[in-house]
C-alpha cells in the first residue's frame, strides 16, 4: 500500500518565509506548495483540495479570512491555519466566529506550527 503525504498549502507574501516552512514542512513529512498571495491560491485550487491550508491574515489583496471565505464559496472544506506577526483581539474574534483555530502568532517556532497542522489534520 502506498502512504501519501498529507498536503500544506503554505501562503504568505514573504518569499524567504514560504521557502523556510517549505523546507521544514517537507523535512517534516509534508508535501507542501506554496503561494505569494490568495489570489494565486484560488488560481491554482479548485474546492476540491485536500489537506491543510496555513495563510497569513495580512497579505496583498485578499487578505487571508477573505481568501478562506473564497475558498468555503467554492465548497471546499480545506482546514485553514491563520498565522500573523500582529496578532489582536478582533481577528482572533474572526477567526473563532468562522470556525477557524486561534491565529498563530509569527515568528513562530516549527514544532508549534507543525503540531498544529498536525492537530487540524487529526494527525495526532
Amino acid at each position: 500500500m502506498t502512504e501519501f503525504a498529507p498536503m500544506v498549502l503554505v501562503v504568505d507574501d514573504d518569499e524567504a518565509f514560504r521557502r523556510s516552512m517549505t523546507l521544514l514542512l517537507t523535512a517534516c513529512g509534508f508535501a507542501v506548495r506554496s503561494f505569494a498571495c490568495g489570489e494565486d491560491l484560488l488560481a491554482a485550487c479548485d474546492g476540491e483540495a485536500r489537506g491543510c491550508l496555513v495563510i497569513d491574515v495580512h497579505l496583498p489583496g485578499l487578505d487571508g479570512f477573505r481568501t478562506i471565505e473564497q475558498l468555503r464559496a467554492r465548497g471546499s472544506t480545506l482546514p485553514a491555519l491563520l498565522m500573523t506577526g500582529r496578532p489582536d483581539e478582533s481577528m482572533r474574534e474572526q477567526a473563532a466566529a468562522g470556525g477557524l483555530p486561534d491565529v498563530l502568532e509569527k515568528p513562530l517556532p516549527g514544532h508549534v506550527l507543525v503540531q498544529a497542522i498536525r492537530t487540524v489534520l487529526d494527525l495526532g
